[in-house]
């Protein structure tokens, strides 16, 4: 069985953030992900000035498009506003390439990576044992990074009691 210090499941942009800073620290980290990385995925392409600060590595690389002006109109209230910025107020890019660039910051200071491995089951006894389709995976935290509905966060519910269980998402 192999042990972690912290587990993190969802390999979005709050759980490779986690991931960077607690490897960072020596921490021994893991990232599990459900599908195949990197992993296409439909939504989330504009990133703000506010959000982008936030991220521990400058994303530039990957920015196919950044927007200084924008231009809002609510018809109904009969409302419009025009802003321009020195700084972009919305940078597009790609989820996947979000993602991966984020995950891969947060390897390359130690934190490993475990694509295409789903959680099954989760057992708490006096230590956190991760069941999963390749195998098991013991940690004493987990961090469910899985999204906004979590179904790892809402699986442990009422399990918790004792247990660092940590629900944590940027999505």
């Amino acid at each position: 069985m192999k042990k972690f210090d912290v587990i993190i499941i969802g390999s979005g942009p709050a759980g490779s953030v986690a991931a960077y800073y607690l490897a960072k620290q020596g921490i021994s980290t893991a990232v599990i992900e459900r599908e195949k990385l990197p992993r296409y995925k439909t939504c989330g392409g504009g990133v703000t000035y506010r959000a982008r600060k936030i991220f521990p590595i400058d994303i530039q690389p990957i920015v196919e498009k950044e927007f200084y002006d924008a231009d809002l109109i609510f018809p109904i209230e009969e409302l419009h506003f025009k802003v321009k910025r020195d700084k972009p107020i919305i940078s597009m890019v790609m989820r996947d390439s979000l993602d991966h660039y984020l995950l891969k910051a947060a390897e390359a200071f130690g934190a490993v990576s475990l694509d295409e491995t789903e959680v099954t089951a989760i057992d708490l006894n006096g230590k956190i044992t991760l069941r999963t389709n390749k195998g098991d995976f013991e940690s004493r935290y987990v961090i469910a990074a899985d999204g906004a509905l979590s179904p790892i966060a809402k699986c442990a519910d009422g399990m918790i009691h004792g247990i660092s269980f940590l629900p944590w998402s940027m999505n």
